[in-house]
């Protein structure tokens, strides 16, 4: 008998995700001045997202090591929240320790606001674009940040940077040219620190000309774009025009080159991302010479896009060094603005037609700029690692965070504000309790629910108790977590590892214990104590890492905790001792859950939509759950969206039938536990036919068969879905159109839709 869940939908919570404004891939290592590299790119580095709420996202490609296509592409990993307000404009990637996942260290630039940055080729100095006109260059070699050298002075902003070619020998810079706002482009001589040239673009009726964007290419052609829609191409030993083209009808906010260096890529406020291409032409005389065309152009954005970014990143290194392009695997840009969304769109140059070329996203057969489909990754679910928005179960209170403030919604609303962006809340299922924490300090509210207003009243003790326990640290909290039976609460410290366990049935809270999530010995992951001399506020200790994810068993007995390298450790909250570690996986647990029919089992979702099931009694991953976890339906693992959430029925007795509710941004699927039905995916075809009770189904796992597996894509995108009782399930949507709509309206010329 198919199981039938009736379906809430709710389209009024306002949670609105914030603009992207920077876009950055990990750099490629440079390339040693002796001994040039001859091998191509392998793997996908790790994609960078700034927000103009001041919150940077740090996503991790999903596919394994040896694979070059991945439905799912890139996933969240961790959000480093910003200070509230504020706003990345300009993003910049050094090669330094991959661990180090937090803010280090600030600088200063006393020049006023920062317009523009770039890192030379060689990732030894950081150039910074002053307000006063003023190019400092700032030395991040070993983990540093100081300042080095002061260039000229030029009387107007300086809005765009790139580095010039280095040297054979020594990798030494030469000179750096920058776009200005006053219809100018400026080379500067790093040597000396003065200016050498001036170069002049175009001004519409006298009013000046704002160059937004530039960049060099390794055998020095600089290209820029301007307020006036134009792209031009500079020779950088004369500082000459060489090429101009209108590719724009609005300003050209963000340029940047293919990483073979023979294609361009230009974007801004009208929505168009345009395509330049190096192509050779003969004269009369039969010599070859080559020149930039503008071979296509897309409009894939509904408003402004700010940033765009090619994987492989180009190198700017001379001729003689160039990074060899594996012309088998499409190049992946991503871009994005004020839709608030990440695009990844395949682009192969339109040249690469010889040979067939993989598509890393699976968007079809096509790669090339100007016949494939590109694909959207979801819009963070919340400001920051968690979610936005939360459902209380038993009294069906749904609680929304935005930057900084909570709303929480039945047939009433309350709102509470603050100063911080929020890093975590949480509500019991029941709605007594609501715990909300930003990156200074983790707050508890009682609320009482009446039939005509909800009534918040705020813990003044919390606060001190959690100081007092921490030796007068930050207590903000990343992850939050109430026990099913509402009597303890755990929280996950933000700038340190550590676990709180708070007993909240009385009163006044009292500390029942804290963890130390680090890594010792290679297989302890737990203190009894807290390090009184480790730095608890810096990002992280020397052997500590931070909480990722956090579960509670229903039975109030087990806590899983799971951190940003992919490993989970066990704690058993009766002894409060720490029982076991889970074997470190190849990526980060997405999510996780304990299950409520045995609640020793817990339930580890990863991005690539793949599952593990382990028993925490046992210590070990289960016979049974083998054959589920080794042969997932093919429509649940090729999923362009990576699984967001695992709920299970409450109140589930051992004759009911044993199912997980999973879901992603873009879809709900069930996925049958019941042993009978572990033969579907493993057997033949005839015998799953036989099966009784398999679902209808629109989507089929292997060997083209649906009966067991079915994915709804009816609700989207999703920001939550979670049991009301069980028989009925709310899922709470925010379409993209109303986001949208809550924009100013985008740039429309008159010829809209005839290029």
């Amino acid at each position: 008998m198919a199981v039938t869940l009736g379906v809430h939908r709710c389209r009024f919570v306002d949670y609105a995700p914030s603009a992207i404004t920077a876009i950055a891939f990990t750099p490629l290592p440079p390339p040693r001045p002796s001994q040039p590299d001859q091998s191509p790119t392998t793997g996908f580095g790790t994609l960078v997202v700034g927000h103009s709420n001041g919150n940077i996202d740090i996503c991790e490609w999903t596919g394994s090591g040896n694979s070059s296509q991945s439905a799912q592409a890139w996933a969240i990993q961790n959000t480093l929240p910003g200070p509230y307000p504020s706003k990345v404009d300009s993003l910049v990637l050094v090669l330094r320790n991959p661990q180090q996942h937090q803010p280090g260290r600030t600088l200063n630039s006393h020049a006023g606001t920062i317009w523009s940055m770039s890192i030379n080729p060689s990732h030894t100095q950081l150039a910074l674009g002053c307000e006063d006109g003023t190019i400092r260059l700032v030395s991040v070699k070993d983990d540093s940040l100081l300042l080095t050298q002061k260039l000229d002075r030029a009387k107007c902003r300086i809005l765009s940077l790139a580095w010039g070619p280095p040297s054979d020998l020594t990798w030494s810079d030469s000179w750096i040219v920058a776009g200005c706002s006053d219809s100018s482009l400026r080379k500067w001589d790093l040597a000396t620190g003065r200016l050498l040239e001036k170069m002049s673009v175009d001004k519409l009726r006298g009013e000046r000309t704002l160059v937004w964007s530039i960049g060099v290419l390794g055998d020095g052609t600089i290209f820029s774009g301007d307020s006036l829609g134009l792209v031009k191409f500079w020779d950088s030993r004369t500082c000459t025009q060489l090429q101009s083209f209108k590719g724009h009808k609005a300003d050209v906010l963000t340029m940047t080159a293919g990483p073979d260096g023979r294609t361009v890529y230009s974007s801004g406020v009208d929505q168009k991302i345009t395509q330049y291409s190096l192509v050779k032409t003969a004269n009369a005389t039969g010599r070859y010479a080559t020149r930039w065309v503008q071979s296509s152009s897309r409009r894939l954005h509904s408003h402004d896009v700010r940033s765009i970014s090619v994987w492989p990143p180009y190198s700017c290194f001379p001729p003689s060094h160039k990074r060899p392009v594996d012309v088998h695997v499409a190049p992946i840009l991503a871009s994005g603005g004020l839709d608030m969304s990440v695009l990844l769109t395949p682009a192969a140059p339109p040249a690469n037609t010889v040979v067939k070329i993989i598509n890393p996203l699976r968007t079809g057969q096509d790669a090339t700029f100007e016949e494939s489909h590109q694909r959207r990754i979801a819009y963070p679910r919340g400001p920051s690692n968690s979610a936005a928005v939360h459902l209380a179960r038993d009294v069906r209170l749904v609680v929304c965070v935005r930057e900084n403030a909570v709303c929480m919604n039945t047939c009433l609303r309350c709102n509470f504000k603050l100063f911080q962006i929020f890093l975590a809340v949480q509500s019991r299922t029941d709605g007594k309790w609501l715990a909300i924490s930003d990156i200074q300090e983790t707050k508890l509210f009682s609320l009482t629910l009446t039939d005509d207003q909800l009534i918040s009243r705020k813990v003044k003790l919390f606060s001190s108790i959690l100081e007092e326990a921490l030796d007068g640290h930050s207590s903000g909290s990343s992850q939050i977590v109430f026990s099913p039976d509402g009597s303890r609460l755990v929280l996950a410290l933000a700038r340190s590892p550590h676990i709180v366990i708070l007993d909240i049935s009385s009163p006044e809270p009292a500390i029942l214990h804290v963890f130390t999530h680090v890594l010792l010995d290679g297989r302890k992951f737990t203190k009894r104590k807290i390090d009184r001399d480790a730095d608890m506020d810096n990002g992280f200790t020397v052997s500590g890492l931070q909480v990722r994810s956090l579960a509670v068993s229903l039975d109030c007995q087990w806590l899983a905790a799971s951190d940003h390298a992919g490993q989970t450790m066990i704690y058993n909250l009766d002894s409060f001792q720490h029982h076991c570690s889970l074997p470190a996986f190849s990526q980060y647990i997405q999510t996780m859950t304990f299950d409520t029919l045995s609640p020793n089992t817990l339930f580890l979702a990863f991005p690539d939509n793949t599952i593990h099931i382990f028993d925490v009694e046992l210590r070990q991953f289960p016979s049974w759950a083998k054959g589920i976890c080794d042969n997932l339906p093919l429509g649940l693992t090729d999923a362009q969206d990576s699984i967001l959430g695992i709920e299970l029925c409450p109140g589930l007795e051992a004759a009911d039938r044993h199912y997980l509710l999973l879901w992603g941004s873009t879809w709900v699927t069930k996925l049958n536990l019941d042993a009978p039905n572990i033969g579907l995916w493993t057997g033949k075809k005839r015998r799953r036919e036989a099966m009784p009770g398999a679902l209808p189904a629109t989507e089929g796992g292997p060997g083209g068969d649906g009966r067991m597996f079915r994915m709804v894509r009816g609700y989207r995108p999703l920001l939550a879905v979670g049991y009301l009782g069980s028989e009925e399930i709310m899922v709470v949507e925010r379409p993209l159109v109303d986001v949208l709509a809550t924009l100013t309206p985008p740039y429309v010329s008159e010829k809209y839709g005839q290029t």
